[in-house]
């Protein structure tokens, strides 16, 4: 979705193939993601020489539960809670209702996460790491500097 963002945030279109040069994915993989996405409405893709893709929803209003069933179908934590179930033990298992509640949670909590939360928490994120790994690299470079005999410093 972060790649997606970027198209929204330029206005313009953009290629399966610009984003697969500024993130580094499969171009089939992410021609794919980009057709299952155009397909639920999240963005939308012109053909041509200047077509593209250019995101269309709010990513503020947009699930994670919602983004992860378009794109893999319905999910379940556990499989004894697909009515398909073969389990043995679905008859007498002493866990069940622990499953089930913690599956309600899961669910209710893949519903009350928006991807911009989490593209906002992991560009928040992203910045505190590379602040912490610039402080890293200066104390680095100091001791090196001070290592090499220039202890003046």
């Amino acid at each position: 979705m972060r790649m997606v963002r970027a198209t929204a945030q330029t206005g313009r279109l953009v290629s399966a193939r610009e984003l697969c040069d500024v993130h580094p994915m499969p171009f089939d993989v992410l021609s794919k993601v980009l057709q299952r996405l155009a397909h639920c409405g999240v963005v939308t893709s012109e053909q041509g020489a200047q077509g593209g893709y250019r995101l269309c929803t709010d990513l503020d209003q947009l699930s994670l539960h919602a983004l992860s069933e378009w794109l893999v179908g319905p999910t379940r934590f556990a499989t004894c809670m697909d009515e398909r179930c073969e389990c043995q033990l679905t008859g007498s298992c002493t866990i069940i209702s622990a499953v089930v509640n913690l599956s309600k949670r899961l669910e209710q909590f893949y519903r009350d996460v928006s991807i911009g939360d989490l593209l906002a928490s992991e560009e928040e994120e992203a910045i505190r790491i590379r602040n912490q790994f610039s402080r890293k690299q200066t104390i680095m470079g100091r001791l090196q500097y001070i290592d090499h005999g220039n202890r003046s410093a």
